[in-house]
Parts: structure tokens; C-alpha cells; sequence
């Protein structure tokens, strides 16, 4: 379909406001107005000028037409290249009569609205009488007036000045224009020379006549509506209906249009291309790029000010929402990457911004000053991607859709730009400042150049861990064991190793916020190279560090202004040194950070104090900069992004030391929980740690602890170190059967002494262990020891001469047994099968249960869960299923629901893989069902509002690009309804609620907050339109816009200035049967203060059936919207209906310390209803000097309940407590 549809009326030249007075012509009319119509656009698309329009100076040739305007000249609107505009009065036929007349009244209406060029333009194809004439006396008037006109001409013109207004006269004479054009059909005159203008510049000789017909059509269907089109778009008519355009940039408009098309399709090809692409050419050379088809989707971002500002949002909802935006991210959070998905995704979509895409660092060789930096510049920069001969056409077609504010810039990396970021910005702020508040801009940067980013006044958000980034890293896996494993290996392999990604990802959760090191860390556990791929966490985050120092060496020619710089083994030292500082001070500053490094160099590599300095500050800035692990923050203090990156950090350190300073380090670690992590890496990098660990000293259980946990890597095939582990536990043992019940740390610290995930995990095993005796602890240590196969015999003995209940015994033996086979990587034995098996078929301890004491009180059962270790028991078990038979299905099945989440996670994906399912989270299929039933209820509700919306009226008002794309309107909207806050039962109920109803809601809501409802009814519809496309069981777009911004672009919606009708159908909706209609009606009435006698129409709603909520909310608006609010609060304390009295309690409280409520608030806070003191705010029911409360009233029913009562009579629901006020 050719065209947009006209702007609703309100903006422009002052004219919008008038009606059109001639609305559709008759039939013959409306076929001679489409011909004059397809005779200009043909002009417009062969670049020529109408020459009978007397065009001004440089030829203008038509650029876009309108039909029906709202102008007082109706029928046509033809807008010229050069902004000038044709008002267009098309008459079939037209002589010195009424259609003359009233083309006259129509200029008269006109005139004052003109602009210099402008021409008021009589259109007929028949010319009769003294208009046959008027054509030639207006020519000769404005081009020739001194000439001499004709007998004919002259009497034409006195004729026409006749019947005009004396004061209009001269500026419609010097303004007015006769076209005869006689283009309805083939054969016609004009049809024939605009045919004849298209064939050969435009399309191919012979097919003018087929291309006109197609923009007749195209026009017929404009004709009655309040359409318009431009050249682009009758050129994509014509090509969508299979016309030939020819593409010339440098040929007329239609040609030069269509080049620049055909070069924007093949830009967005090249970024749509890109689409879930993971690209790791830098990282596994025999490996394709990874494509994750929902990629775009996964992306997340924080919002200050949501309330809630560690929620996460999507950044394709976040961006589309907000026109300019600043994505703030460290380095390796993925900033690019998003910033593809994010062209990738708006490119394929036709409703979308053009997205234009621009790596800021490209602007650097080119733009030294801030006045370098222009809209052409970045749009140049853009089209590098394309190839050569299509790059001027595109370059010419992106300024195109930025000029009009259907693009979007992608501005990536502005803090790549280094010490002329601040040019950069500045020079971005003023090209910014020159576009369409309609033209998107996001720019991402790390924080070192948010203040510069802060000259383009951007809303920031932060880029965060992706929603899927376990997936994608499992999808990674499988990507790579599709090229490096055979074909029935696949499935162990991808479980094995998506196991050891897990484990290292979960453990250390932060460092998803470096999705890059997440990938390189996946990648070091997929390594097919010899030897293989390492097991233990110290040694995969070791070697990831390694790979990013090493990726860094190989690609540094390719970052702005790089220098030769520190080798990566520098690098890699520099690392140590920076993560040893951490982890033995608290963020210290870059001055700090610098002297370790420099030291490391003067003492390692030999440099002297100057070189190494300036060495030490690139190190530094190699791992803030450009990894993003050790980041410097605005206080000049240097802190660890995750951790884990200190921690790994002080092992590589450790690693380097000498014996005697090993020996202090290790004992100053072992005595700080804080740095029992770094040795528990370290020592899974150096067996050495784990000597230090096995020799008498100062706290000897936590030595043991530590080195138990550090020795069941490769360390625990030392039969020596081995053996001296033993004694040391069996010692351990020994004394805490001695000793009253206490139980060391747990093995698995927790970082940073946080409460993350692994941290929670271990305060559950820590209780569990609590529960289970102080010897139990000690007992699973050495069950789990990889002892060398000559000492499980004695290991066995140990166990079995400790004091535990039987159950212990048989988990023990299991463990144990598994251990023995992992460690030798054999087959269970028969008798190793048996105590697996009994340890799986140990009694489990009763399910906690949740008991509901009230309606609104909720209370958990205190079971311990299952005995500590036999979650890990039975995740071990599930490997060896086909070894353990079918006997072993059905307790694994048992155990896994019962399991910590993350242990029951890896029970079920082991049993996948045996073809086994278990739903781990044990949910019923009511639940689910119940579940489901809740969404598909929201996407019925949320249709049905739409559906009322686009109701709301029938102007059919054409959305501009960013309207459609943005839907302002609609989302305001949404957001001043607080779909946000809407409970399942206001969903149900709104839907539920009669259509007009709903209709009344709607419609004031939309006029309280200030919103066109044609504009808003449009973006409604196209909505629904979208929503029908997509296809899919999510939300509708507009209600994902409206819930990722902060609520303080809450409009608030009031009816202060509305009429009475208006406020009588707000009244009524009081009393809806929608809690969420009725309280939209409270915030609409609130402010509508002095309005004589709303205050009494109010109050009489109360004698409807209402919930108690609800009255209490009426009977506060009864009382504001009074002449005297603390008289009318006060007179409802003598109220019996407790809800009355709470209502005035309410407002009492709510005035503060303001005098009149003062008294007020003292009688309610002495109520004899428990609800009405804490409705006043009563911080306690037993103040002195007041008398006891003698009843509740229920906040849900309104029952009387005795004060002793714990629940409610009548409903179940619990007491108010001030607690709960």
C-alpha cells in the first residue's frame, strides 16, 4: 500500500484545526482527482517540474501528495522538493459556475495560510467560459505584468477579481494556478505524457501505462481517506506490485529513490546476517560461529529507579521504550555483541527503526575535532560494511531515514575511543541536537566514559548477565562436540563437560557479569587438545586467563592507537600480582595496585623503576580496560569484578613464591576464612599448598578441612599425601566424638562472606551437618578422599569404627565406594554396588510441609532434609546407572526431589541422559495448570483492554514510523493504569467487566492523563495488528513497554476541569466490579476538589454492595472532595461501619503533624476496633492512658471477631497486627 496516513489535526501551519468542507467528491470527481494525482506523482517520479504550476526558482519538481486534507483546500495536497506546496482544487469540469465558486471560497479560506511559493491551484480537465482563459491571465500576471493581455484573458481575470474579497485579492491572484489535466485513463492526453515521462529514466519502455495503473489503484484506495505518499513510497508500490525500477543514484528521483532502497535492503541483509551470532574465529579456530537463535532476547539490563534495581529487564524492550539511551557496561559484558543483536533483530523487522550501526572507534582516524563528528560522518562510518559501489547509495538512504526519524543510532564503545572520548561525545551531543526527536540513539560505553556520554543527555541503564547464559553455554558445547567428538560420544561428553561449566559458573555467580570469560572459561573445559581439558576449578579459571592474555598478543593491532605493550606472560604476572593484592587488602587504590605490579617487574623481569612503573599502569589498565576483571572505579580504588578473579589471582601468585614465603603465606591464609578460597585454587594448582597444608600447626581441623577439599583433584592420587590426610581426618574423627557437638566451616566457603547461592547452600549443609553429630563431617571427608587403591581398605575400616547411626554408616560406605571407582576410573565392584544401592534406599526424613494457619499466615514445616551427603551420593550414583541396574531408578527419583536445587539439578540431567526423567521440582500438575491459566487469562485480558482502546475512537489517524514502533501513547497509558501492580484477579475481573464500562474507564483514564484518544485509538489498533503477526503467547508488546520503566514516568490521571458528565460516569465507576477500575476512578476524583456536591454523590455509593476495601477507599474521597475534610472525617469516627472509621483513621495518619488532624487521630488510635488504631497508625494496641481494644473487624469481610481471636469468624483471615499495618 502506497502512503502514511495524514497527521491527525493539531500540528503544522495553523490550518490543521479547519474542516474540510468538500469531503468526497462524486464519483467522476473522485476519478479526476486521481488522474491529476497519478499526473503529478509521475512528474515526481521522473524528477520533472509541472511547468502550468509555475514552480518557483530551481524547478521543484513533486515530492509527496495527500488526499483530503484538513486544509480549506481539500482535495490535493502536492508538497515540492524545495517545501514549497500546491493546494489543489480538482474539478472534472469547471466554467464561471457554482464549482468556480466554490473553489474561490476554498482559496479565500487558504490564503491566509500561505507560504512564499506556495500556489493555490484549480485542477480541471475541461476548462469552460472564462476559466479556459484564467490560466493564461494568472501566468501573464505573475510572470509578465507589464505585458499585454488578450480581450479574453483580461475579461477572464476581471471576472475572477470580481468575485474575490478586495483585501485577499492581490495575494490570491499572485498565488493561483489553472492545470488542465485530462489523465483518467490510457488515451488521454495527460495519461499519455505521464506515461511517456516514466518510460526509459523510470521503467522499461513500454511498461509507463502498467506502473500508472498500479498508482491509480493504489490512489483509488487513498482517494476517501486521509492518506499521503511520497516518491519513496510510489516507488515501492510499483516494485512490490512487480514493476522494474530502474536504480540510479544519479538518474531521476524514482531512480536514484530505488538505488538508495535496493542499498539499504542490502545493509539490513549484512546486519540481519548477524542475528545469534557468536562468532569464535578469536577463540577455537576449527570452530563455526555459534548461532543462538533467541540471542537478542536473552539480553538483560538494569534500570535505576524501577524500585527494585538488581531486577533485570530486556534490553529489546528497554531500547525500543526509550529514544535515547546510554548502555553502560564493563569490559567483556557484552556491550558489542548486544549491540549487533540489537541491528540484527530491528533490521528484520519492517515496523522497526533502521537501525544504523557505528563502531565510534572508526570515527577516530577521521574526526580529531568535535566538529568532525556529523550525521554524514557516522552514516559513512555505517556504511563501510556495504560493498563499494552500493556505498554512496547508502550512505544517502541511511541520512534519509535519520532526517525523518525512522532510524535508530547505534553508537558502540564511545570508551573505546580513548583520550578523545570527550571530543567524541561533544561532537556526537551537537549531531545529535540537529535530529527528529523521533531518531533512537543508544550508545554503550564502560563506565570510564559515562561522564563524557553525559554531554547527549542519554537515560542510562547497565548491561547485566544474560537470562540464557547457561544455555549458551551449553548450546556452546554441543556446537563443539559436533566438530571435535564422535557422533555416539556426544551426548556423555556435552553432560560432562555442561556439568564442570555449571559447577564453576554457579559457584562463582558473578562472573556471568563477564560473559566473555564465561565463554573462554567453556572453552577451556571443551579443549580436545593433550592434555586434557582440567578438571578442577583453579586450573579452567587459570587457564581462561591465560587465553585472554594470549587472545589480547594476537589481536592488539586491531584496537585504535595500540602500541607495543606487555607480553602476555607480563600480562599473566601482572594478574597475580594484582589478584594477590586483593585478596589480602580491600579495594586498594590504582597507586597501590601500580607499585605491586611495578615491584613484580623490577623483581621478576628486571626493570629498572621507570620502565616498570609505565609498564605497571598498562598492565593495570590491560585488566580494568580491556578484560574488565580488576576495574578502577570513580574513587580511584580498584576492586575485583567477581571475586573468584582475586582469588585465582593470589594462586597463580602463590605459585611463584618460594618454599619459606609459601609456608607464611599459607598459614596467614588457613587463619582468614576470607582467603580460604585462594588456597583451596592454589592448592589445585600447586601441590606444594596441599604439603603446607598436611603439616602440624595452629588450627589443625581447618588444615584438614582445607586440605581434604584441595586434595580431591589430581593431588589425591599421592598415596603419601594421601595416607597423611587420612591420619589427619581420622585424628579430626577422634576428637570431635570427644568433644561437645560443633561443626567446622563448611568446605565450600562462600566469597566475600555474601549470601550468593553457593553461599546458601552451605549454610543449609552447615545446619544439616549440626543436625547429624560432630563426627559426621569428618566422616564424609574421608568418605569422599580419592584415596590410591591400596588405602581404601583402610579407609573403609576407619568409617567403620567411627561412632554414627546406622544410616550414616550406609551413606558413608556409598560414598566411599563411588570415590574408590571415580578415583581409579573402573567399574563399581559387586560389593561397591550393594552399598551404593543401600545407601540410596536409606530412610528419608518426613517432606516439609506448609501449613496454613490463616488466610493471610503461612506457616513452614522445620524438617532438616535429607542427611547430609546423600544428595551428593545419589548425583554420584546417577552417572553410573547402567552400572547400578534398574534397582537404583526409583530411589535416585525419590532422593533428587528432596535435594538442594542445584544437586537436584544434576541428578535429573545425569538420569536424561540414561533416558531417565525426573521433574526435580516436584510440582503438581494442578499447579502447573493453574499456572498456565494465570498467563493465558493476562493475554486474554490484556487483548480485550487493547480491543477497547482502538475503540475509543474511529478517526483513522496514520501513525508515524516511531509511533508505530514506540506506541507513546498506548504505553502512557498503561503505565498511568499500573499494569504494573494489577493482581490475577483484576485481570480476571476487567475482563469480566461490561464492554461500555470498560469503554468509560478507559476513556477517562486516557483524557485525566492528557492523551489524544485518536492518536492513542491508532496505536491501539496497530498494536493488535502486531500482537496477531507475532503470533506467540507473550504479552502484547505495549505492556512489556509499559512495565520496564520506572513508575516515575507515571502520568497522574485526574478529571480536575472535566465536565459533569464526565465526573457522574467517574462516580459510577466506583462501584465497578473491577477493584482495579475502581480505584483508577478514586485517583481520577482525588484532585477534583471543589466541585459543589461530588462529595455527596460520593458518599451515596457507599449505599451500594461493596467490598470493605472498597469503602473504605470511597469514604476517604467522600471526605477530601468536602468543603471541610477533618469535619467530615470526624463525623465518620462515630460511624458504626468499622470501615468508615478506618477510612477516617486513614486520613488522620496521612495528614501528619498538620494541627487539625491531631485530635482526629488521638480518638481513632483509642477505637475499640483493633483494625481502626492500626489504621491510625498505632505502633502498639497497649499504649498507655488508652483503654484495651475490645473487638477486631476482619479487613476482608468486615466481621466482629474477638480480640483474642486469631483469625477471622467468618473467613479465615489472620488478625491485623500493627506488624502487618
Amino acid at each position: 500500500m502506497v502512503g502514511r496516513r495524514a497527521r491527525a489535526p493539531g500540528g503544522g501551519d495553523g490550518t490543521a484545526g479547519m474542516h474540510s468542507r468538500s469531503g468526497q467528491a462524486n464519483e467522476a470527481g473522485s476519478v479526476h482527482r486521481r488522474g491529476v494525482a497519478v499526473y503529478l506523482a509521475a512528474h515526481g517520479l521522473a524528477g520533472r517540474p509541472v511547468a502550468g504550476a509555475d514552480p518557483g526558482p530551481g524547478a521543484p519538481t513533486p515530492v509527496a501528495l495527500q488526499f483530503e486534507t484538513a486544509h480549506a483546500t481539500d482535495d490535493l495536497l502536492c508538497t515540492l522538493s524545495d517545501q514549497t506546496r500546491l493546494f489543489i482544487s480538482a474539478k472534472r469540469t469547471c466554467g464561471n459556475d457554482a464549482e468556480l465558486r466554490d473553489t474561490i471560497a476554498q482559496w479565500e479560506q487558504q490564503v491566509d495560510h500561505l507560504q512564499p511559493g506556495d500556489r493555490l491551484v484549480l485542477a480541471t480537465a475541461e476548462p469552460k467560459s472564462i476559466v479556459r482563459h484564467l490560466g493564461a491571465a494568472l501566468r501573464r500576471r505573475r510572470k509578465a505584468p507589464t505585458s499585454v493581455p488578450s480581450v479574453l484573458e483580461e475579461a477572464a481575470l476581471r471576472e475572477l477579481s470580481q468575485q474575490l474579497t478586495p483585501c485577499k485579492r492581490d495575494r490570491i491572484l499572485d498565488a493561483a494556478v489553472i492545470l488542465v489535466i485530462d489523465a483518467v485513463e490510457p488515451g488521454d492526453p495527460h495519461h499519455d505524457v505521464a506515461s511517456a515521462l516514466l518510460e526509459g529514466p523510470v521503467v522499461p519502455a513500454g511498461d509507463g501505462v502498467t506502473a500508472l495503473s498500479h498508482l491509480e489503484r493504489a490512489f483509488h484506495t487513498q482517494a476517501g481517506t486521509a492518506y499521503s505518499g511520497d516518491v519513496d513510497q510510489w516507488v515501492r508500490e510499483l516494485v512490490d506490485r512487480g514493476v522494474t525500477v530502474y536504480a540510479d543514484l544519479a538518474g531521476p528521483a524514482a531512480a536514484a529513490a530505488r538505488a538508495r532502497a535496493v542499498a539499504v535492503e542490502q545493509y539490513r541483509g549484512i546486519l540481519t546476517a548477524d542475528a545469534g551470532r557468536v562468532d569464535l574465529t578469536m577463540l577455537a579456530d576449527d570452530v563455526e560461529p555459534l548461532i543462538v537463535d533467541d540471542l537478542a532476547d536473552q539480553l538483560q539490563v538494569t534500570v535505576k529507579g524501577r524500585g527494585k534495581d538488581k531486577d533485570s529487564v530486556p534490553l529489546l524492550t528497554v531500547a525500543r521504550r526509550r529514544t535515547r539511551l546510554m548502555i553502560n557496561g564493563l569490559p567483556g559484558a557484552g556491550k558489542s555483541a548486544a549491540m549487533t543483536q540489537l541491528a540484527a533483530r530491528w533490521a528484520g523487522q519492517p515496523i522497526a527503526p533502521l537501525p544504523v550501526l557505528v563502531r565510534l572507534r572508526d570515527l577516530l582516524p577521521t574526526c580529531t575535532a568535535a566538529s568532525d563528528v556529523t550525521v554524514d560522518r557516522l552514516c559513512e562510518t555505517a556504511a563501510a560494511s556495504v560493498p563499494a559501489r552500493h556505498r554512496h547509495a547508502l550512505v544517502d538512504g541511511l541520512l534519509e531515514h535519520v532526517l525523518r526519524g525512522e532510524a535508530v543510532l547505534l553508537l558502540d564503545g564511545l570508551d573505546e575511543c580513548l583520550d578523545r572520548r570527550a571530543v567524541i561525545a561533544q561532537g556526537l551531543a551537537q549531531a545529535v541536537a540537529t535530529l527528529p526527536a523521533d531518531t533512537g540513539v543508544v550508545l554503550t560505553t564502560r563506565p570510564s566514559g559515562v561522564t563524557a556520554a553525559g554531554r547527549l543527555a542519554l537515560d542510562e541503564v547497565a548491561l547485566t548477565t544474560p537470562t540464557g547464559l547457561e544455555v549458551v553455554l551449553e548450546q556452546l558445547l554441543r556446537h563443539i562436540a559436533d566438530v571435535r567428538v564422535p557422533a555416539a560420544d556426544r551426548t556423555s561428553w556435552v553432560t560432562d563437560r555442561g556439568h564442570r561449566v555449571r559447577e564453576i559458573t554457579r559457584a562463582h555467580e558473578d562472573m556471568g557479569s563477564v560473559p566473555l570469560l564465561a565463554v573462554l572459561t567453556t572453552l577451556v573445559i571443551a579443549d580436545g587438545s593433550n592434555p586434557p581439558a582440567p578438571e578442577d576449578t583453579a586450573a579452567v579459571l587459570h587457564r581462561a586467563v591465560q587465553l585472554t592474555a594470549s587472545r589480547w598478543e594476537q589481536h592488539r593491532a586491531q584496537l585504535p592507537g595500540a602500541r607495543p605493550g606487555p607480553t602476555e606472560g607480563q600480562l599473566l604476572e601482572g594478574f597475580a600480582a594484582i589478584g594477590h593484592l586483593l585478596s589480602e587488602r580491600a579495594a586498594p587504590t590504582v597507586t597501590d595496585v601500580d607499585a605491586a605490579v611495578a615491584a613484580m617487574l623490577t623483581a621478576r623481569w628486571g626493570q629498572a623503576a621507570g620502565p616498570a612503573a609505565e609498564a605497571s599502569e598498562a598492565i593495570r589498565r590491560f585488566w580494568d580496560d580491556h578484560v574488565g576483571v580488576f576495574v578502577a572505579g570513580r574513587d580511584n580504588r580498584v576492586v575485583a569484578r567477581s571475586r573468584v578473579f582475586a582469588e585465582i589471582g593470589a594462586a597463580m601468585h602463590s605459585e611463584r613464591l618460594p618454599a619459606e614465603d609459601l609456608s607464611r603465606w599459607v598459614a596467614a591464609a588457613v587463619d582468614d576464612p576470607d582467603r580460604h578460597n585462594a588456597l583451596l585454587l592454589a592448592a589445585q594448582l600447586d601441590s606444594r599448598v596441599v604439603d603446607e597444608l598436611l603439616r602440624p600447626g595452629d588450627h589443625a581441623d581447618v588444615r584438614s578441612r582445607l586440605a581434604a577439599t584441595g586434595m580431591r583433584g589430581r593431588a589425591g592420587r599421592d598415596i603419601d599425601r594421601a595416607g597423611r590426610l587420612l591420619n589427619l581426618l581420622t585424628a579430626a574423627a577422634a576428637r570431635a566424638a570427644a568433644t561437645e557437638p560443633g561443626t567446622p566451616a563448611p568446605s565450600g566457603t562462600s566469597s566475600g562472606g555474601r549470601q550468593t547461592d553457593r553461599g546458601l547452600g552451605d549454610a543449609v549443609t552447615e545446619q544439616r551437618l549440626r543436625r547429624d553429630g560432630p563426627v559426621w563431617p569428618w566422616a564424609l571427608e574421608i568418605a569422599r578422599l580419592p584415596v590410591p587403591s591400596p588405602l581404601n581398605r583402610r579407609r573403609l575400616e576407619v568409617l567403620a569404627g567411627l561412632p554414627l547411626t546406622e544410616d550414616q554408616h550406609r551413606v558413608g560406605r556409598g560414598i566411599a565406594a563411588l570415590a574408590a571407582a571415580d578415583a581409579a576410573s573402573r567399574a563399581l565392584t559387586p560389593r561397591e554396588r550393594t552399598d551404593v544401592l543401600s545407601m540410596l534406599t536409606v530412610p528419608l526424613p518426613p517432606k516439609e510441609e506448609v501449613r496454613r494457619v490463616a488466610r493471610n499466615h503461612m506457616v513452614f514445616g522445620t524438617s532438616p532434609g535429607l542427611l547430609a551427603g546423600l544428595d551428593e551420593g545419589t548425583a554420584r550414583a546417577a552417572v553410573r546407572l547402567p552400572e547400578l541396574g534398574e534397582d537404583a531408578i526409583e530411589p535416585i527419583a525419590t532422593i533428587a526431589p528432596r535435594a538442594w536445587y542445584r544437586t537436584a539439578g544434576q541428578i535429573a540431567a545425569a538420569m536424561e541422559v540414561h533416558g531417565h526423567h525426573i521433574d526435580v521440582m516436584g510440582v503438581a500438575a494442578d499447579t502447573w495448570r493453574f499456572f498456565a491459566q494465570i498467563g493465558e487469562d493476562f493475554r486474554e485480558a490484556s487483548r480485550k483492554l487493547l480491543t477497547t482502546v482502538a475503540a475509543l475512537s474511529a478517526q483513522d489517524v496514520e501513525l508515524t514510523a516511531a509511533q508505530r514502533w514506540r506506541l507513546p501513547l498506548l504505553t502512557s497509558l498503561l503505565v498511568s493504569l499500573s499494569v504494573d501492580k494489577v493482581s490475577v484477579s483484576d485481570l480476571r475481573d476487567v475482563r469480566l467487566d461490561p464492554d461500555p464500562e470498560r469503554q468509560q474507564w478507559l476513556r477517562l483514564m486516557a483524557l485525566g492523563s492528557g492523551i489524544d484518544l485518536a492518536g492513542l485509538a491508532a496505536e491501539a489498533r496497530a498494536a493488535i495488528s502486531e500482537d496477531a503477526a507475532a503470533g506467540d503467547d507473550r504479552p502484547p508488546v505495549p505492556f512489556s513497554l509499559a512495565w520496564v520503566w520506572p513508575a516515575a514516568d507515571r502520568r497522574a490521571a485526574t478529571l480536575q476541569g472535566a465536565d459533569e458528565e464526565e465526573l457522574a460516569i467517574a462516580v459510577s465507576l466506583l462501584g465497578a466490579e473491577s477493584d482495579w477500575i475502581a480505584d483508577s476512578a478514586v485517583g481520577l476524583l482525588w484532585e477534583a476538589t471543589g466541585v459543589p456536591r461530588l462529595n455527596e454523590q460520593v458518599a451515596a455509593i457507599l449505599d451500594q454492595e461493596l467490598s470493605v476495601g472498597r469503602r473504605v477507599q470511597v469514604a476517604m474521597l467522600s471526605c477530601v472532595l468536602s468543603p471541610d475534610p477533618a469535619a467530615s472525617a470526624a463525623r465518620l469516627l462515630d460511624d458504626p461501619d468499622p470501615a468508615l472509621r478506618r477510612a477516617a483513621a486513614r486520613l488522620f495518619r496521612d495528614a501528619g503533624e498538620e494541627g487539625w488532624a491531631e485530635d482526629g487521630r488521638e480518638r481513632a488510635l483509642a477505637d475499640e476496633d483493633v483494625a481502626v488504631r492500626i489504621a491510625a497508625g498505632a505502633a502498639s494496641l497497649h499504649e498507655p492512658g488508652q483503654p484495651p481494644p475490645t473487638y477486631w473487624s476482619c479487613t476482608w469481610c468486615g466481621e466482629r471477631n474477638d480480640v483474642t481471636a486469631e483469625t477471622c469468624q467468618n473467613c479465615d483471615l489472620g488478625r491485623p497486627t500493627p506488624a502487618r499495618a
